[in-house]
């Protein structure tokens, strides 16, 4: 095979594997979903506040009776909630969230004062039922907010459904605010994609239909598979319609090629087998052999004098037909 050709199909077999191997892998994608709207891929969950009362809900400003007051510009949706852990408090206040996947992102904002609000951060987190971290911080006495901070992150849940709990503060412990902004998970199936833009957030039930600032939802980064393997077929189609042409002139251009000079120089004018295989003339048999009318040879016997099988015939050269001892016409290939 020729240096080209072995290139091109090389390059060929490759371009094969990467394009089912677009198809094949799965297709990671991340799901947000805000701490007020549903989920945008199941239109089914949301996060859920117990107790509902411990927890107070900012469409676009601060609600009137919160203490937190971050710029909205910064917040995803333009919403947040917010919870404020008593050290006095004996019950427990949590945000949940139901999900599929695989890896799941907890985002919060961070106050930095120390009064008004009271910056301490004091976070648990609960995975089915099994706390698996925390999340502490005091402040730094300064008037400012951290936006987008993820606070809890796990990239290693086995696929399947799960609920992550954030818990704020310690019974017995110190006062502790949160502001829940939103909650990123990750799916390994290829799932629809929800309209990037739309004019009507949709709300969990009982919320009011309360209509913020509507706006370009900044959702989940849903890829779907067939866009991965629409690549790979498209990449393919392409580089085969460059490549196809080079390829079938190579492959012609073999099969036209006649014997080379060194391939006919390596052919004995006694016929005998070379170091290059059986040359150009068979050798002579014991039976008798003769022409027909085709021009091709009508061998009546197919052993050697040896008695070992005989070789089929090689190509027929000047010298193999001087020396032979059977006159055949040389026949086209």
């Amino acid at each position: 095979m020729t240096r080209p050709l072995h290139r091109m199909l090389t390059v060929g077999h490759w371009l094969l594997v990467l394009a089912w191997l677009s198809c094949v892998h799965p297709n990671l994608v991340n799901i947000t979903v805000d701490d007020y709207y549903r989920d945008p891929l199941t239109n089914t969950s949301w996060v859920t506040y117990t107790p509902p009362a411990s927890w107070k809900l900012s469409l676009g400003t601060p609600c009137d009776n919160c203490t937190a007051r971050p710029d909205a510009s910064y917040v995803y949706y333009l919403t947040w909630h917010e919870g404020v852990y008593d050290a006095d408090s004996a019950s427990d206040m949590y945000a949940s969230l139901n999900f599929e996947g695989v890896a799941v992102y907890v985002y919060c904002i961070i106050p930095r004062s120390t009064s008004a609000p009271d910056g301490n951060v004091d976070m648990r987190f609960i995975l089915d039922g099994q706390e698996v971290g925390s999340y502490s911080r005091p402040p730094n006495g300064t008037d400012t907010y951290e936006y987008n901070v993820p606070v809890y992150v796990n990239k290693s849940l086995s696929a399947g459904n799960h609920v992550i709990e954030l818990h704020n503060g310690k019974v017995g412990g110190n006062q502790s605010t949160v502001l829940l902004d939103y909650i990123t998970y990750t799916r390994d199936t290829a799932v629809e994609p929800v309209p990037s833009n739309f004019t009507e957030p949709i709300w969990p039930p009982g919320s009011g239909g309360l209509s913020p600032q509507s706006r370009s939802a900044k959702n989940a980064n849903i890829i779907p598979i067939a866009i991965g393997c629409s690549v790979g077929f498209i990449s393919l189609v392409i580089i085969t319609a460059i490549v196809w042409p080079r390829l079938s002139s190579l492959l012609k251009r073999r099969r036209r090629l006649p014997p080379s000079a060194q391939y006919l120089q390596s052919v004995g004018g006694d016929g005998d087998r070379g170091e290059s295989g059986w040359a150009a003339g068979a050798p002579a048999t014991t039976g008798a052999a003769a022409v027909s009318t085709s021009g091709l040879v009508e061998r009546t016997s197919s052993t050697s004098e040896s008695g070992a099988p005989q070789a089929g015939p090689g190509p027929s050269t000047l010298a193999a037909r001087n020396a032979g001892a059977i006159g055949v016409e040389e026949v086209a290939r």
